[in-house]
């Protein structure tokens, strides 16, 4: 396997990997903890797809929508950051 195809491996599985040690860090230790990993784990990957659009290795309509997304998303968690914290009887 070449260096450029192992990167992209790594950097496809990373993402998914924070999203479960922040889902798991909500459940365990405290779920605006996890809310906050959420948010820095969206923007580091908004931040290496900045980086790869500009070598030009995404496509030209990509990284805009990416970005719009990523805020909207980042907001949104923002929001549910100030959501009361109570606990939930079914």
């Amino acid at each position: 396997m070449g260096a450029l195809n192992r990167r992209r491996l790594v950097l496809g599985v990373i993402p998914a990997l924070w999203s479960w040690i922040a889902v798991y860090a909500g459940v365990v230790w405290a779920p605006r903890g996890g809310i906050l990993m959420e948010m820095i784990g969206f923007a580091l990957v908004l931040l290496v797809e900045r980086a790869a659009y500009r070598k030009g290795a995404l496509p030209a309509g990509y990284f805009p929508f990416r970005a719009l997304l990523t805020v909207i998303v980042v907001l949104s968690l923002a929001a549910c950051l100030s959501a009361p914290l109570q606990p939930y009887t079914i």
